[in-house]
C-alpha cells in the first residue's frame, strides 16, 4: 500500500514540474514575442563604433589607428577614416620637424561628427590658411578631435602628441557646455563609450547596452545574467527589487550628470567655470613649456529651433575673459553663428545638433581670419614677417580677446 501511495504522489509532482516548465517556456516565448528586451538600451549608430576605440592610460580611450568605416545616422552617412596614430587626418611623417603644422584638439565638434573629414574646420581651416599666401602652402592642420572628451582629455591629447607632431600652434575647440565632463567624463567600457557614473551600471553585449539600476554588485550581476538568458526571471526580480527598494527606502542613487549640451545649474556655475579654468590654465603652462603658442575657438550648438541658448553666450564671455587674463588668444564664432542663422537651424542636423558642414566652413574661415591679424602666431606658423591678412567683409569680423598682456604668472603643474 505504501508504494502505491508514493507512486500517484510522484507522478503528480513530475506532472506539476512539467507544468510549472511548459508555462514558463510559453511565458519566456510570450514575453521574447511581446515585449522589450529587459534592461536593454539600444546605442544605434554607436554600435558601428564599436569597434572603433581603443584604450589610452592617460585619456581613457581614443581612435583605433587605420581604420576605415561607414557611420550611418538618420541624417548622415559618412566615412571615418584614421591615420597611424589614431587621428581623423591624413598620414603625418612625425620625423620631418620642419613641416608647418597646427594641432587642433577638441571633442565631437572638433573630430567632425556627421560631417566628412574635409569638411571639419580643422580641414577646412587648412584650406582657408593656404589661400591667404604662398607661404601657407605647405600648412597641415592636424585634426586630434575625439568624440566625448573633455578639456583634460583635451590637455593629455596635447601632451602626447606635440612632442610627435611638433606643431607651430595649438587650436582649441572648447564646447563650454558640455565640461560637466570634467566631473564625470566619458570612458570605454566593453567597447562602448558611457559616463563615468554610469560605467558599474551598464554592461556590453553584441548589440548594445544592459542597464542595471540594483545597487549591489552582486544583485547587479544577477541582473544582468537574467537579461541575457531568461527574460521572464528578468522583468519579475525588476519588479520584485523595485517593490524592496521602495519598502526599505533605499539610499537614493546621486542625480545623473547633465548630458553634452545640457545646461549647467545655476548653483553649480562657479564650480563648473573653475574647473575649465583650471584646466585652461594647465593647458597654458603646457604649451609655454613647449614653446607653443595656443588660441582657442569657443563651439557652441544651435537648438533645434534654430536658437543658441542665452548660456551659451555667459559660458563663452566667461571663458573668453579668463583666457584674456592668461594672454590666450579667444575666437567666438557664436556671434556670427546666430546673425547668419536668422533664427534657421542650418548649423545643425535635423535630429543631431552636432555642427553641418556649413557651421563648420563658416568658423573656419573667420577663425583663419583671427589667427592671420595676430602677428604672434602668424610668425609662429611661417617662421618669418607676416603680411597683412585679408579682411573679412564688414560686419563679419572675429569676436576676438585683444587685453593687453599680463604679467606671468605661474601655473599648476600641469600632469
Amino acid at each position: 500500500m505504501p508504494n502505491q501511495a508514493r507512486t500517484p504522489r510522484r507522478a503528480v509532482a513530475a506532472l506539476l514540474a512539467l507544468c510549472v516548465l511548459v508555462s514558463l517556456g510559453l511565458s519566456e516565448l510570450a514575453c521574447r514575442w511581446l515585449l522589450p528586451r529587459p534592461g536593454y538600451v539600444a546605442q544605434g549608430s554607436l554600435d558601428q563604433m564599436r569597434a572603433a576605440w581603443r584604450t589610452d592610460s592617460a585619456r581613457g580611450y581614443a581612435f583605433a589607428p587605420n581604420l576605415v568605416r561607414k557611420v550611418t545616422q538618420l541624417d548622415y552617412q559618412v566615412t571615418l577614416a584614421t591615420n597611424a596614430l589614431g587621428l581623423r587626418s591624413g598620414p603625418i611623417d612625425t620625423t620631418d620637424a620642419d613641416d608647418p603644422r597646427l594641432l587642433a584638439i577638441g571633442d565631437s565638434f572638433t573630430a567632425g561628427t556627421g560631417v566628412e573629414a574635409d569638411s571639419t574646420w580643422p580641414a577646412r581651416l587648412q584650406a582657408d590658411l593656404r589661400q591667404q599666401d604662398g607661404r601657407f602652402s605647405g600648412v597641415r592642420v592636424v585634426n586630434a578631435g575625439v568624440p566625448g572628451y573633455s578639456l583634460r582629455q583635451m590637455r593629455a591629447t596635447a601632451d602626447a602628441l606635440i612632442p610627435r607632431i611638433r606643431p607651430r600652434l595649438l587650436v582649441v575647440g572648447l564646447f563650454a557646455e558640455a565640461q560637466s565632463r570634467l566631473r564625470d567624463p566619458f570612458m570605454l567600457v566593453d567597447g562602448y563609450i558611457v559616463k563615468q557614473d554610469e560605467a558599474e551600471d551598464v554592461k556590453g553585449v553584441s548589440d548594445g547596452l544592459l542597464y542595471s539600476r540594483m545597487h549591489r554588485p552582486w544583485v547587479k550581476s544577477l541582473d544582468f545574467w537574467l537579461d541575457q538568458h531568461f527574460y521572464v526571471g528578468a522583468y519579475a526580480f525588476k519588479a520584485a527589487y523595485a517593490v524592496y527598494d521602495w519598502l526599505t527606502n533605499l539610499e537614493h542613487r546621486p542625480a545623473a550628470s547633465p548630458e553634452p549640451g545640457a545646461h549647467p545649474a545655476a548653483g553649480g556655475a562657479t564650480e563648473y567655470l573653475a574647473a575649465i579654468d583650471s584646466e585652461l590654465t594647465a593647458l597654458d603652462s603646457l604649451t609655454t613649456t613647449g614653446g607653443v603658442p595656443m588660441i582657442v575657438m569657443l563651439i557652441a550648438g544651435q537648438e533645434d529651433s534654430g536658437d543658441f541658448s542665452a548660456s551659451d553666450h555667459e559660458l563663452n564671455d566667461s571663458v573668453a575673459a579668463f583666457c584674456a587674463r592668461l594672454n590666450i588668444p579667444v575666437y567666438d564664432p557664436l556671434p556670427l553663428l546666430e546673425r547668419t542663422a536668422a533664427g534657421r537651424p542650418i548649423y545643425r542636423f535635423r535630429h543631431d545638433w552636432h555642427w553641418s558642414a556649413a557651421a563648420h566652413a563658416l568658423a573656419a574661415d573667420h577663425l583663419a581670419a583671427a589667427i592671420l591679424e595676430r602677428p604672434a602666431l602668424t610668425r609662429a606658423i611661417t617662421g618669418g614677417e607676416p603680411r597683412a591678412p585679408a579682411m573679412p567683409a564688414p560686419g563679419d569680423l572675429p569676436r576676438l580677446s585683444r587685453r593687453p598682456r599680463l604679467p606671468q604668472r605661474s601655473s599648476p603643474d600641469p600632469r
